[in-house]
This record gives structure tokens, sequence and C-alpha cells, in this order.
């Protein structure tokens, strides 16, 4: 039997254990590919790879393990006497941070944009890149997902309210300088947007980007994310207020350019927004609504689930669908949240989720 040797300067917790849980991690060290630790101090560390996300999670032992290097006496050295490991769970990319950190400098037109940067803080794409908890792969897709994009060096998002405006700019004088709305030269939809300010490359591409789509002749608008975008600004510009579904869907039909064919596809809104309980005013049952978006709710599914119970307690599993995507990658492991987290009930023939913890 070896002896345990200690040396006089021994010191417990010198190194961490790492359970390596997938074959890609495994793969990465091998291979020598980049793998990085990324958090806040306030933050959980994630370890990314080129293209992944995972949590770092500290598991404490009942029992103390040994980490020792064999000598040439046939005894072991004991390097360190760890009670805990590390372990690696594949993770969402935490891409809120990118809305919290350039929320404050939307742009807005280049009127709004000479008061609206005095002392706040602008963020480059190396800011987001470190401060961001997310893959390089993951990163690139969130801010493709926002049309993010670089003025004078800086990343910024454009303000929903003044992207509508030049979108409608862009379709109105498309029409009336009789340009293909369905097949826009990228020269051509730029110049029907100038027509209204003289806005950045960049900006005007953004634009592009949020509320059309590339085809082999240039752009052409899609419906779809014009829509949304029109719903959210309404949504938005009235944070708080209950809408009656009608009231909101003529204020929502009203932003639509009138040269985009309008119906009212509540689809298009998934996440934006909740249906609040029915009221009901003698034989009238009033249907109303509320601007909810899934992008400000917190990423921690406990927290997740506890902030959309505060704001109803019965919820259907296709009305809840749009608040989970961001913490489950797939169906399963959405199943798996709301067998954690929910207690279904059936009144009336139709399913209901309700909170698990009273």
């Amino acid at each position: 039997m070896p002896d345990l040797l200690y040396t006089s300067d021994f010191q417990r917790g010198t190194y961490r254990l790492i359970e390596l849980g997938s074959k890609e991690l495994e793969d990465c060290l091998t291979s020598g590919q980049e793998l990085v630790i990324k958090g806040l101090p306030d933050d959980q560390a994630v370890l990314c790879t080129p293209d992944k996300t995972f949590s770092v999670v500290q598991v404490n032992t009942s029992n103390s393990m040994l980490l020792t290097e064999p000598q040439f006496d046939g005894n072991l050295l004991v390097m360190d006497d760890l009670t805990s490991t590390i372990e690696l769970i594949p993770s969402q990319a935490r891409l809120q941070r990118i809305d919290s950190l350039l929320e404050s400098t939307l742009y807005a037109g280049p009127d709004a944009d000479e008061g609206l940067l005095a002392g706040k803080t602008l963020y480059t794409r190396s800011d987001l890149e470190q401060m961001i908890q997310a893959s390089a792969a993951e990163l690139e897709q969130g801010l493709k997902e926002r049309h993010v994009f670089e003025l004078n060096g800086y990343c910024r998002m454009l303000d929903p309210s003044y992207n509508i405006v030049l979108f409608d700019a862009l379709i109105t004088n498309a029409v009336i300088h009789n340009v293909n709305a369905t097949a826009m030269q990228t020269d051509d939809a730029m110049a029907c947007m100038r027509l209204y300010q003289r806005d950045p490359d960049p900006v005007l591409t953004a634009c592009l980007h949020s509320t059309c789509d590339r085809v082999q002749d240039g752009w052409s608008y899609n419906t779809k994310r014009a829509h949304r975008l029109a719903g959210q600004v309404v949504l938005a510009s009235s944070r708080g207020r209950e809408w009656l579904r009608h009231d909101f869907e003529s204020a929502w039909r009203a932003l639509v350019p009138n040269d985009i064919p309008f119906e009212a596809d509540w689809d298009t809104l998934a996440g934006l927004y909740v249906d609040l309980e029915p009221r009901t005013l003698g034989a009238k049952v009033e249907h109303r609504l509320t601007y909810f978006p899934a992008s400000e709710l917190p990423l921690d599914p406990a927290q997740r689930f506890a902030k959309l119970f505060e704001r109803k307690d019965k919820w259907t599993p296709e009305q809840m669908k749009p608040f989970l995507d961001a913490i489950s990658p797939n169906n399963k492991a959405a199943e798996a949240l709301l067998l954690k987290f929910t207690r279904s009930q059936n009144l009336k023939g139709q399913r209901f989720l309700g909170s698990r913890i009273k």
C-alpha cells in the first residue's frame, strides 16, 4: 500500500476537477480549439466552445477526492484534497444582455441621435464578445436576429418606432416611383428611404434586413415581419395598457403601411403580448391583452415561471410556448420544464397550466 505524502506548503483548493460531459468538449480539448470562460462578477460562469455554451456548475461531494502524483519510490504525492467537481452542462446562450446593453442608445434618426448619446455608454463588437455569455457563433446569430449594425465603430439597434417610419417611407416611395416592392434593388430601396431622411447606409441596411427578405433580384418586403414590427410598436408605446382586442387590432392595422395587405395573424406577435382573463359585462364578453415581451423575462427557469404566473395564474400550453423558447432548445426540454414548474388541469375540456409552487 503506497504512502500518501504531503508537502509542507500543501494548500487545499489549488486545483479544480472538471467533468467533460460530452464528446464535443473532449474533441475541443484534444484538437486545441479555443475554450473561453465568460461571465461578469455577478454572473454564473459559462464555458464557450466556438459554437456552443455550457453552464459551469460546482457539485459538492460527501467524500474527499485526492488528486495525487506517483513518485519514483511508489508513494503518492497529494496535490489536492477535493470536495467538489465542476460539471459542464449544455446551456442556452445568454443573449438577452445584448438588448439591455444597447437599449439606451437605440437609433431613432440623425436629429435624435445628436442629443441621445450624451452621457450614454456605447459598446464595440469587441465589448459584446467579452460581455455576452455566448459562443462566437451564437453571438453572431443573436446580433443578426436583432439586426444590430455598427455606426462609427459602435454597435447599435434601431428604435422600432423609427424602423416603422423608415419602412413606411420605403413602401410609400416605392409605389410613388414605380419601384417593385417585391424585387427592389438595394440602391433603389435605400433611395426610397432617403427621401424621408438621410440616414447612414448601416441604418437603412438594418431596416431592410428587419422588414424584407433577400430575393434573387434584390429585396422583397416580408408581410409577417412588417405586421410584427407594427404590433410591437403599438404594444411597446402603451406599456401597461390593457387593450380590448378589437381596439388593439384597429391600432395595429393603422400602423401597417397602406400598401401592405393586412390580416390579423396573432401568431406573428407571439412572445410580445399576453391574453388576459376575459371580462364579462352583462351579456358581453370583453377579450383583453397587454404588452408582455418574452425578451424581458429572466433566463433562470424558476424566475421565469414565477414571472409568468405572477402575470396570470392559468395558461394554455400554446400561450406559454413562445415564453419558453429562450430557455428550452427543443420540445423535449420544454416538456421537462413544464413537468417541473407547472401543474396541468382540465377546465371545460381545455388543458390549462398552473403553478406547481404555491
